[in-house]
């Protein structure tokens, strides 16, 4: 009878130390999870890589870049057209985009700033940055609220995104009255030993 008893004393116990086991397991693989990895060839998802993610957004008409930084701030260059903005919401919620720390506008061709209205409508914009040179040219056209902060930017100028990343303005320099195209802002992009050059096409 005793050891009937000692039988079931051992079963208890077992148990009782496979399922802390399993907890414990559980809890760690939740930890690794939620840690952020600098290699984007070893994660599938974009929410799990910790560096510089530029996503090309495919727009019908227009053109639409989105880049989130290391620091977790975003920048949006450029919103398509008017017609466009259904493709680039769904695509931003899609991404789970609610706010974005810059908007920049490049031109102020329908193509470039067209979707901006719509955008600072259903997303939360806070800050806007824009070519000085064609600057006036936007704001004739496109609605910028009075609690948005609102960057005028020129050829040579350096500004400071989030860590480890910079912008510098390379165009425009003069006005082009017959090309408007060409008076896009053209900037590059540094990020540690990595530039890119976005050129408004």
């Amino acid at each position: 009878m005793l050891w009937k008893k000692a039988w079931r004393w051992w079963i208890v116990v077992l148990s009782a130390i496979f399922l802390c086991a399993c907890s414990i397991d559980s809890h760690l693989y939740l930890q690794e999870a939620a840690v952020k990895i600098e290699d984007p060839f070893e994660t599938e998802t974009e929410q799990e890589f910790s560096g510089l993610i530029i996503t090309y957004l495919a727009l019908p008409k227009g053109e639409s870049t989105l880049l989130r930084m290391p620091g977790g701030k975003t920048m949006l260059i450029d919103t398509g057209t008017a017609e466009d903005w259904p493709v680039l919401s769904a695509r931003l919620a899609e991404l789970k985009i609610t706010r974005l720390d810059y908007v920049v506008l490049t031109n102020d061709q329908p193509e470039h700033m067209g979707g901006y209205a719509s955008l600072s409508q259903q997303v939360l914009v806070d800050a806007v940055i824009l070519p000085k040179l064609i600057a006036p040219s936007i704001r004739h056209v496109v609605l910028l609220r009075s609690n948005q902060k609102q960057m005028e930017v020129e050829q040579g100028q350096v500004l400071t995104l989030d860590q480890e990343i910079s912008m510098e303005v390379l165009l425009p320099d003069e006005p082009l009255f017959l090309s408007p195209q060409n008076n896009s802002l053209v900037f590059r992009l540094t990020h540690g030993q990595l530039r890119f050059l976005f050129m408004s096409a």
